[in-house]
């Protein structure tokens, strides 16, 4: 069903409420074999999918949107109407005593349903850095995903430290195309607090690149410091 919204009919929004809808084991290739897409016509959503599944804090949502509310994502359409409906739990059907076939009614808001509530499952969380390549060409879903990851208190040393540089450059590059001195310190100030606070010693280049001025916006933006001489 999700390729056929993404491929075939460019339905992306709906195509994201499936995945939400999969067993982690299922959710996560599905995710990452149409990430670019879906970080692209829906960014926050996605960003939001991938923290949850990197925070070890997914759960297949049992709850289906209102028709209205898909129709809103998706700008309506018959199709998006028949898609939106293939799991709908709120179809009441009438009851009938003479074997007449029941009559189907559709709602047009959420109604409670006897569905369990969303529950998380047990799964293999996998490591930060293989979500990196998904947010090329996006780097403020990028801060916002590698910001909510470093958080985290059950990070081993590795990753702890592979999210804290990572998320350092992204901070200086975002002050390296600031239109402002303002807006260029405030980046700046949160890039060296984060080296403060987490003893970063060395940058590890940003998604396997090789450690060169470009990859490595310690050398760049931090001149005084002792990661100029790398």
């Amino acid at each position: 069903m999700v390729d056929i919204l993404i491929e075939d009919t460019k339905h992306y929004a709906e195509a994201l409420q499936c995945i939400w809808r999969l067993e982690p084991a299922t959710a996560y290739p599905v995710l990452m074999k149409y990430t670019h897409s879906l970080i692209e016509h829906c960014p926050q959503e996605t960003t939001k999918l991938f923290i949850e599944y990197y925070t070890g804090r997914y759960a297949q949502k049992k709850d289906v949107p209102a028709v209205s509310e898909v129709q809103a994502q998706t700008g309506g359409g018959a199709f998006k109407n028949l898609s939106a409906l293939w799991t709908l739990p709120f179809m009441n059907r009438s009851s009938t005593t003479n074997g007449a076939v029941p009559l189907v009614v559709i709602s047009e808001t959420t109604e409670e349903v006897d569905e369990p509530a969303d529950e998380s499952l047990a799964y293999t969380i996998p490591r930060p850095r293989s979500a990196f390549s998904s947010f090329l060409a996006h780097p403020a879903e990028f801060v916002t995903f590698l910001e909510a990851l470093v958080l985290q208190d059950n990070l081993s040393k590795a990753d702890k430290s592979d999210l804290s540089t990572t998320l350092v450059q992204m901070y200086l590059e975002s002050a390296n195309d600031a239109h402002d001195s303002a807006e260029k310190e405030k980046w700046q100030v949160k890039a060296i607090r984060l080296i403060t606070d987490n003893k970063i010693t060395r940058p590890r280049p940003l998604m396997n690149q090789s450690l060169t001025p470009r990859t490595c916006c310690f050398c760049r933006h931090l001149p005084n410091s002792r990661w100029a001489r790398l």
